[in-house]
């Protein structure tokens, strides 16, 4: 009779230490779950320095150019084979600008700015 009793409060005490916590989670507020209004009122990304954002206007996989409307304007670009493959006209897509690569601001650590004689 003894061993059924602690087997019981063995099992009451497990069931409490792994019900318990489960049931003291808060749940989540409506203010902590973005909604899709919410993030169509941040309007659509901006292009800047190194990339550039736009609407898909026109695909041309013969030449492999995509042409965007951007805040910009209208601009032809040359993007990789696998985005110009999966661009339909209206996507919104961000290609790399292209040219130089960005400018690395810690001293030192491009091999051509070394000065000789080190």
């Amino acid at each position: 009779m003894d061993y059924r009793r602690t087997l019981a409060t063995l099992a009451l005490i497990a069931a409490a230490t792994t019900v318990t916590p489960a049931l003291a989670q808060r749940p989540a507020t409506p203010e902590a779950v973005p909604f899709p209004e919410d993030l169509e009122r941040k309007g659509p990304p901006k292009s800047d320095a190194y990339r550039l954002v736009g609407t898909v206007v026109e695909v041309d996989r013969a030449e492999g150019t995509i042409t965007l409307e951007t805040d910009e304007g209208v601009r032809t670009v040359k993007p990789s084979p696998m985005l110009v493959a999966a661009a339909r006209v209206g996507d919104l897509i961000s290609v790399d600008r292209g040219g130089d690569a960005p400018v690395n601001a810690s001293p030192g650590t491009d091999p051509r700015m070394r000065t000789r004689g080190r």
